[in-house]
């Protein structure tokens, strides 16, 4: 059995208002940290997520690490 990846909820760094975690390009990460990203928290993510009317788009395969936040419009 293969092992599961781990994500992580990050957005793009630059991409929010100065002090807002909810705001800015969302990510999952699933490296330690990558370059250019900046971990936030579930609930900053889920905030921004809910704010911006998005949907999680993924790949059902064992080991894919393949998603996408797309509009739900």
């Amino acid at each position: 059995m293969g092992r599961k990846a781990r994500g992580f909820p990050a957005r793009v760094a630059g991409t929010g208002k100065a002090g807002d975690k909810a705001d800015g390009v969302l990510r999952i990460d699933f490296a330690e940290l990558t370059e250019g990203l900046e971990r936030i928290t579930w609930y900053d993510f889920f905030e921004a997520f809910e704010q911006n009317k998005l949907a999680f788009l993924y790949q059902d395969q064992s080991n894919s690490r393949f998603v996408k936040l797309v509009s739900r419009d």
